[in-house]
């Protein structure tokens, strides 16, 4: 544990950004919203088993699986992918944007909009979630 944080302060050290006490704090930010995306959409993933026939958790994993590809940078990818990544199912808050943002590479300042990105899918999975307990029956006696 003590060996990971040190190389990964070494890392940062090394890393051509000038770190401060703001950038720090929005990093924190960011990274907090970043995780709530995440939740956010596996909330939301998991809850469509409410509508489903049989409760498995197959959808969830698919889209878990799509997510992966956000953890490469969005322009190896066509227009398509890219806006399915950003928007449609917005993992690309969970890591491209924010890092973009964080080392000032692209379009750095969409980074600053993964807070936003997380409120509205922080809503939109609590929606799906209290529809689908609405609609749940039980797992039956």
């Amino acid at each position: 544990m003590v060996t990971g944080a040190l190389m990964l302060g070494s890392a940062l050290a090394h890393v051509d950004v000038e770190w401060s006490a703001a950038r720090v704090l929005l990093g924190l930010v960011v990274l907090l919203s970043a995780i709530a995306v995440k939740v956010a959409i596996n909330l939301a993933t998991n809850a469509a088993s409410f509508w489903m026939q049989s409760p498995s958790p197959l959808f969830a994993m698919a889209v878990h699986q799509a997510g992966d590809l956000a953890r490469f940078p969005l322009s190896v990818y066509p227009w398509a992918l890219k806006a399915a990544l950003g928007f449609a199912l917005p993992f690309a808050f969970v890591s491209f944007f924010p890092v973009s943002y964080l080392l000032g590479h692209g379009h750095a300042w969409v980074g600053l909009l993964t807070p936003l990105v997380a409120a509205y899918c922080l809503a939109v999975a609590g929606w799906i979630f209290a529809r689908g307990l609405r609609r749940y029956g039980s797992a039956g006696n």
